[in-house]
């Protein structure tokens, strides 16, 4: 216990104390960081500098400034997503804001002091992983945490980089995270080398000559390692997208592409309408031929058995008259002691295919009357779309749930979203654009305050528009192909539940050097394989 006190402590007298400058810069990088308004390259400038920042503390209470500025930070970026009709600075949006940036940051601190642990025991590879795989592993553990999902990851900052994203389809949102922490530790790693030369030189060369006498092995360039996975996940997803719209080379474009269009529309809410308000819209998107017609989330309440039977009734009439797909949304509260979001789609036959109850729910607004549904997503094979299946809002957020849309082979998925209570939407249609990518799929979303369209099975939109109330809206987008087949589809969240082992393997052997110093055999046994 003694020896492992002894190695943790800070050196007090380290002349670094101008890195306290850094904690203004934290602020606004973490502003323009993964939030509503996401400027990718301050979170590339944020990660080697937090790095940075970390390992060159002298005193352990300087993570404590340095998790409230990065909270101050994040809080504020995620504000604007509440932003609906100024409600961004009432109590419960904004307690929720602040709540997001608190439990962010315990993510944050959390890879930063092991990977302090890491530059105190490790001198080989070991010392560039340990904090990409416990910031990986961290953010695969969220994920699952109830009303949050990935709504906060750091990936998303990489929405705009469609090469990038497109490893989504390989390893999902992990192995992007992976590859984005990683050039933090690279970025302080090259301005140590670089900046730092003069004062490195003489070490590197000390280190050379006991290296020459112990006959020991120089480690690979981590920079040139780190350039090579990046260019792999860039050549990986160039090719995806060159190849989801252009033949692959010497193949013939009539058997590539297929002819025709399909006509889908929005039914977007509006306030204080009653039934007959959205089935008199439906009727009109119907008439104008429209083949799939979706409502945006929660668009009317049903309080009992006979409102229900009418609603049916009359979805079910167009349906058959105009031989359309629908799906409407109500909130049902035809059971008096249990309340539900719902999404019930019709067939052009008049078919029921799928009736699906929102499966997680919002706090702090109207979902807290809510019961939440199976969590499993309901699916059923057309001829005119393939596979179809649907959730709801919040839903998407959660991979593991819209993982079994891979499970089912789904080729046409709905998405059905609303704003009426306090979440704004422009923020989510990234995550249902990156459940496009992981799961090979079409989406079609409809959302009120919000951004409607429908994203191919690359994440590519074939159209996209900003909603608001009480609008309808129709888009042409080519004939509906097959999913995609990925291997996220294959093996989900496997690459985060790596890095999850691999960060509690690295902090056992930490533990082992601590406790056990050299000459310790066992130390010696656990250094051989992680230097």
């Amino acid at each position: 216990m003694r020896n492992f006190f002894k190695l943790i402590q800070i050196n007090r007298s380290n002349k670094y104390q101008s890195i306290h400058l850094l904690l203004p810069l934290f602020t606004v990088l973490t502003f323009f960081g993964p939030g509503f308004q996401s400027i990718s390259i301050s979170t590339w400038f944020w990660f080697p500098l937090a790095i940075y920042y970390s390992r060159n503390l002298s005193s352990w209470w300087g993570y404590i400034p340095f998790y409230f500025v990065n909270s101050i930070g994040t809080t504020l970026a995620f504000l604007g997503i509440w932003n609906k009709k100024n409600s961004n600075w009432s109590s419960h949006t904004f307690g929720y804001s602040v709540l997001l940036g608190l439990l962010m940051n315990c993510i944050i601190l959390f890879s930063l002091i092991l990977d302090r642990f890491a530059q105190m025991f490790f001198r080989g590879w070991a010392k560039f992983i340990v904090f990409p795989c416990v910031w990986t592993a961290l953010w695969n553990i969220f994920i699952f945490v109830p009303f949050f999902g990935d709504l906060t990851n750091y990936a998303f900052i990489f929405v705009g980089f469609d090469e990038v994203m497109q490893f989504a389809s390989f390893a999902g949102l992990g192995g992007i995270n992976f590859v984005l922490s990683w050039q933090g530790t690279i970025g302080v790693y090259l301005y140590k080398k670089w900046v730092h030369k003069k004062i490195l030189l003489a070490r590197d060369l000390e280190s050379l000559n006991i290296a020459r006498k112990e006959n020991q092995r120089p480690l690979l360039n981590p920079v040139l390692i780190y350039l090579l996975v990046l260019y792999l996940v860039v050549g990986y997803g160039s090719f995806r997208i060159s190849t989801s719209y252009i033949p692959f080379y010497q193949q013939n474009i009539e058997t590539f592409a297929k002819p025709g269009f399909t006509k889908v529309g929005c039914v977007i809410k509006a306030e204080n309408q009653n039934v007959s308000h959205y089935i008199e819209k439906t009727r009109e998107l119907a008439f104008e031929r429209t083949e799939f017609i979706l409502w945006s989330e929660q668009l009317i309440t049903v309080n009992n058995d006979a409102e229900l039977f009418n609603l049916t009734n009359s979805i079910v009439n167009i349906s058959l008259t105009y031989n359309v797909y629908i799906g409407f949304t109500y909130l049902d509260k035809s059971d008096e002691n249990k309340t539900y979001s719902k999404l019930v789609v019709f067939s052009s036959k008049g078919e029921l295919i799928i009736n699906y109850a929102k499966t997680h729910l919002f706090p702090f607004t109207n979902d807290e009357d809510i019961i939440s549904g199976s969590g499993i997503l309901q699916t059923k094979m057309t001829p005119d779309f393939g596979m179809i299946s649907g959730a709801i809002g919040l839903d998407y957020d959660f991979p593991k749930l819209i993982h079994q849309a891979s499970i089912e082979k789904v080729d046409f998925m709905l998405d059905a979203s609303s704003t009426s209570s306090v979440l704004a939407n422009y923020f989510p249609p990234r995550v249902t654009k990156i459940r496009a990518i992981e799961n090979g799929f079409t989406v079609f979303r409809c959302s009120d305050f919000g951004i409607s369209g429908v994203w191919n099975s690359y994440g590519m939109p074939y159209a996209a528009v900003q909603t608001l109330q009480d609008v309808t809206i129709t888009f042409q987008i080519p004939s509906l192909n097959k999913r995609v087949k990925t291997v996220y589809g294959i093996f989900g969240e496997t690459w985060g539940w790596m890095c999850v082992c691999f960060s509690i393997i690295f902090i056992l052997a930490m533990i082992m050097y601590a406790y056990f110093p050299p000459p310790c055999s066992i130390n010696t046994k656990v250094r051989r394989i992680f230097p």
